[in-house]
């Protein structure tokens, strides 16, 4: 019958314990804030630097939209390019047209919404800047070349 009491009281005794300690944490809460040392700042901000995505990393459909380092889309075409998966680093899709009238490209990734831009003619600096999340398995860059009477079909370029 002793040692439901013993440990009744001490049970007692750690939870006046404990509500002392967080009177005292709340009055010196604002004393000083944490500072995290510099290798953890540096470390993470390594592992969330935005690398450009490259073409190795993509897996064409058909494989003739890919030669050499261009994305080739025939006119009225669909090219599909997998994009290998990275488990730490944040990667940037930038594409540039390079040949054609305009190409639409749509950019879907696992548990998120597809991303889609207008590239609109050759000549024009409009580029696309999507962002690649790392661990998101998946994902597919879809390129359209749309159809525009005496445009050649739509090359565009990794930057």
């Amino acid at each position: 019958m002793r040692s439901p009491k013993v440990f009744l009281a001490l049970l007692f005794v750690i939870g006046v314990l404990f509500v002392v300690g967080l009177n005292l944490g709340a009055i010196h809460s604002d004393d000083q804030a944490f500072q995290p040392p510099g290798w953890v700042t540096g470390l993470g901000r390594a592992l969330v630097i935005q690398q450009p995505l490259k073409v190795g990393d993509l897996r064409p459909a058909p494989a003739s939209c890919l030669q050499k380092d261009t994305l080739v889309v025939p006119l009225g075409s669909v090219c599909t390019f997998g994009i290998g998966e990275s488990p730490f680093t944040l990667r940037l899709v930038s594409l540039q047209l390079i040949q054609g009238a305009s190409a639409t490209v749509t950019l879907t990734q696992e548990e998120t919404l597809p991303v889609q831009k207008t590239l609109m003619g050759a000549e024009t600096t409009t580029d696309t800047n999507f962002k690649v999340y790392p661990g998101k398995a998946h994902g597919t860059l879809s390129i359209t070349c749309l159809r525009t009477e005496g445009a050649p079909a739509c090359l565009l370029a990794l930057k």
